[in-house]
């Protein structure tokens, strides 16, 4: 990514891993460019969640 290394306080990653072919790589990255006590939100999606059903729901 074309950031400085420690440059955000908080990365977030939502519902993206299935996008990356280099994981690990991602990864480093996302450690990379946030700050030592930063925070990095990851999330991944589950057909199971609540939301995920209402937002399925057939129209």
């Amino acid at each position: 990514m074309p950031f400085r290394d420690g440059v955000f306080d908080v990365v977030v990653a939502n519902h993206s891993f299935k996008h990356f072919e280099e994981l690990e790589l991602m990864l480093k990255e996302l450690g990379r460019v946030v700050k030592p006590d930063g925070a990095i939100f990851a999330s991944v999606p589950d057909a199971n969640t609540m939301t995920a059903r209402i937002y399925r729901w057939p129209g």
